[in-house]
């Protein structure tokens, strides 16, 4: 995973575009599960997904991601992109 991402300390929002953001949410899930979500991005407050559907891989996977953070005390929101 650390290929994917290093530490990025600034980034509060990440936009995801409807081509990437299953990749990108299947990462987040990877970090989720080594319980490194406030490691790797701890200021991170928001993330946008072009088209977010309500149900489907990449909400449950950006889901997982969410409930760690939430439990970590550093939540943030998910919201769609348009």
């Amino acid at each position: 995973m650390d290929g994917v991402f290093r530490p990025i300390h600034r980034v509060k929002g990440l936009y995801l575009s409807n081509g990437t953001a299953l990749r990108v949410a299947r990462a987040l899930q990877e970090l989720a599960k080594e319980r490194v979500v406030t490691d790797m991005l701890p200021s991170l407050r928001d993330i946008f997904v072009e088209r977010l559907q309500p149900t489907g891989p990449v909400h449950e996977a950006i889901g997982q991601f969410i409930a760690v953070r939430q439990l970590s005390d550093h939540p943030l929101t998910v919201d769609n992109w348009v």
